[in-house]
């Protein structure tokens, strides 16, 4: 009688242990599942851009404030100081070029009224210089040889014929138009005097010698063959303000002051160290 209950109890207390392992069993299932789970959005996830970390140290939303990295908007301060000069220069050029173009100018009118460009003086008021008296040539002692030198009148005559160009689309007969880059001229703008007396030229240089204007203006030739290869270079032989003769390189001939100043334009454009109208006089180059 005492056995029996025993068991009873034994028998009630198996089912209990059984449902606990279930449970736990369930539990750990569970568990796993969600660490699974965890895991695979942990790896879907992109990783941070560098973008995105700079956005993050400055504080700004590029999208929002359109701000960018302030690395990327940093100038080399040695490109910044390299434009700075070259801004300089160009600046320097413009002034200078505006400078000569305003020296050639005054030379121009000089040349107009008569006037020796170099010793520019005064001119009349009505605008010519007395006619000089002819002089019989004259050698004069130079280093490296001699010059000789031929004074003649240097200025318009007293009634200079003006010069009126064709209408629109009118052509003179028996004419042709010259081409300025090849014979140096261009045609005479209406009421401008036309020269009587020396065809005019360009002044290009100075030089020591004979020898030293022989090299200068082979010099000169080879780096503007172009421009300078259709013109005849003379010798102009002038006098300082304290008395010393001075060699002076002239090169044309040009029918006018201004295709003249024209061709200076192009020459001082393209590197030449000096040039302004001149008369086209003198004696040639010992080696031409």
């Amino acid at each position: 009688m005492s056995k029996a209950p025993k068991r009873a109890r034994s028998t009630l207390r198996e089912p209990d242990h059984a449902g606990r392992r279930a449970a736990t069993a369930g539990w750990i299932m569970g568990a796993l599942a969600a660490v699974a789970v965890a895991g695979a959005s942990f790896t879907l996830l992109p990783a941070p851009s560098p973008r995105l970390a700079s956005v993050d140290r400055m504080g700004v939303d590029p999208v929002t404030t359109g701000s960018i990295d302030p690395a990327l908007r940093r100038v080399d301060p040695a490109e910044l100081s390299q434009l700075r000069g070259e801004l300089r220069a160009l600046r320097e050029e413009v002034a200078a070029m505006r400078a000569g173009a305003q020296s050639l100018s005054r030379r121009l009118a000089v040349l107009e009224a008569g006037g020796d460009p170099q010793l520019p003086g005064v001119v009349p008021d009505s605008g010519s210089i007395p006619m000089a008296q002819a002089m019989p040539p004259e050698a004069v002692e130079v280093p490296g040889g001699s010059v000789v030198v031929d004074v003649r009148p240097m200025e318009t005559s007293e009634v200079a014929p003006r010069v009126v160009g064709p209408g629109a689309g009118e052509e003179i007969a028996g004419t042709e138009t010259p081409d300025p880059m090849t014979t140096g001229s261009i045609r005479p703008q209406a009421g401008v005097p036309v020269s009587t007396t020396l065809p005019f030229a360009i002044d290009i240089g100075t030089a020591g010698s004979l020898e030293d204007l022989d090299r200068l203006w082979s010099t000169l030739q080879t780096e503007h063959r172009i421009l300078l290869g259709d013109l005849e270079p003379r010798i102009l032989l002038r006098q300082t303000e304290s008395g010393a003769l001075d060699l002076r390189l002239v090169a044309g001939p040009f029918a006018d002051p201004a295709a003249a100043a024209m061709r200076c334009a192009q020459l001082l454009g393209h590197g030449l160290a000096t040039c302004f109208p001149a008369i086209h006089d003198g004696q040639r180059l010992p080696g031409i």
